[in-house]
Formats: structure tokens, C-alpha cells, sequence
């Protein structure tokens, strides 16, 4: 793990899992605090984020993890549905 991810999670796990602190505490841009999140996770850190304030943290609870994993899933398909929407048009046109 990099300096870059292991600064990130260390401000996760003390608390300061928002959007702005992390990027203040940081000097990174949102693109790259939330790419660095990403990587986080695919290494097997269960960090959520419910959009309702608190910010990023590490959840331990699976009900609190499965409603995270809805979400994220929900996302997903949805992206996933429009990309072929946008097939469709362009191949048709």
C-alpha cells in the first residue's frame, strides 16, 4: 500500500471521512480521494458511505455493509443500463 492510501485510511478510520476534510487533510482533488477509496476497497476495506453526512468510514456491522451494497449495486446497474441505451442510438444512427 502507498503513502497516498495508507494517508487516506489512517483520516477514515480517525474520523475525518468526509468529502472536504479529506481533501483539505490531504491536498488531493475529490477525484483522487475517491479513486484512492476505490483502491481501498478493492484491497478489502470495507469503507461505506450513505451520502447522509458522516462521510466515508469502515463499517464492521453486515446490515449496515449489505445496505451499502445495494446502493453500490444499484449504481452499477444503472450505469450499466444506460451505456446500452447509448449503444442502441449509436447504432442505429
Amino acid at each position: 500500500m502507498d503513502y497516498s492510501m495508507m494517508l487516506v485510511l489512517d483520516l477514515i478510520v480517525e474520523g475525518e471521512g468526509t468529502r472536504d476534510g479529506l481533501q483539505t487533510r490531504t491536498g488531493y482533488t475529490d477525484r483522487q480521494v475517491r479513486r484512492l477509496i476505490n483502491e481501498l476497497r478493492k484491497e478489502g476495506y470495507p469503507i461505506v458511505n450513505f451520502g447522509d453526512g458522516r462521510g466515508y468510514f469502515i463499517t464492521n456491522d453486515s446490515n449496515e455493509f449489505d445496505s451499502w451494497k445495494r446502493m453500490f449495486l444499484s449504481r452499477a446497474y444503472d450505469e450499466i443500463k444506460t451505456a446500452h441505451i447509448m449503444e442502441r442510438s449509436f447504432n442505429n444512427d
